[in-house]
């Protein structure tokens, strides 16, 4: 990962800010229904959609802070935290796959594993850290991501794969733990797995 230019040492300083003020007063900044009246999901998801246009430093700055803030603050009932968690469970299993890749192939398999434990370490915490993994697995599913296959966006200008029967496994292995609960709150198994998958296979057929 090269250096960061100003700029990026700017917007990532903003960011590291607003985290750290959520995590340490995030009862004072919670908003109605569990919205999040800060907006700094909606600011790093704008930021995170912008791909190549941002530098790998940047990315995963961002990325590992956004991780810290789900594991103490949890996640809000809104889209941008949904779709900034299904982006940390997809770049937990792309794949760089190019022999000219060299040293970035490496920092990228790096940042993909520390996602991967980010979210595997979810299940020793709580379950309402479970609730995470559940909105990014419904994220997932809901916005068609499992139809990418190889088709995700370059990374560097270096194609990328994404590891599907890896993450799918993960999911159901994860999840499957936390089944058997009462109601749907306690189950995150059947509310963001099974459900949007059936509804994904009646959308095919319809």
């Amino acid at each position: 990962v090269g250096d960061p230019t100003a700029s990026e040492k700017i917007i990532f300083s903003c960011v590291a800010f607003m985290t750290d003020a959520l995590t340490l007063h995030g009862s004072e900044f919670e908003g109605q229904d569990g919205q999040d009246p800060t907006g700094i999901c909606q600011a790093v998801a704008t930021l995170l959609a912008g791909g190549s246009h941002i530098s790998a430093w940047l990315r995963q700055a961002v990325a590992f802070r956004m991780c810290t803030l789900m594991v103490f603050h949890g996640i809000q009932l809104d889209s941008a935290h949904y779709w900034v968690a299904t982006w940390l469970l997809v770049q937990a299993f792309a794949q760089v796959e190019s022999p000219l890749s060299g040293n970035f192939a490496l920092e990228a398999s790096v940042f993909s594993g520390r996602l991967l434990r980010f979210f595997a370490s979810l299940r020793s915490l709580s379950s309402h850290h479970m609730k995470v993994l559940a909105a990014a697995s419904e994220g997932f599913l809901f916005c068609d991501l499992w139809r990418l296959g190889h088709l995700l966006p370059v990374v560097n200008q270096l194609p990328t794969v994404l590891a599907l029967p890896r993450l799918v496994r993960f999911l159901s292995r994860e999840l499957s733990v936390c089944s058997g609960g009462h109601g749907e709150e306690e189950n995150p198994w059947l509310q963001s797995l099974w459900r949007p998958l059936a509804l994904v296979c009646l959308e095919s057929t319809a």
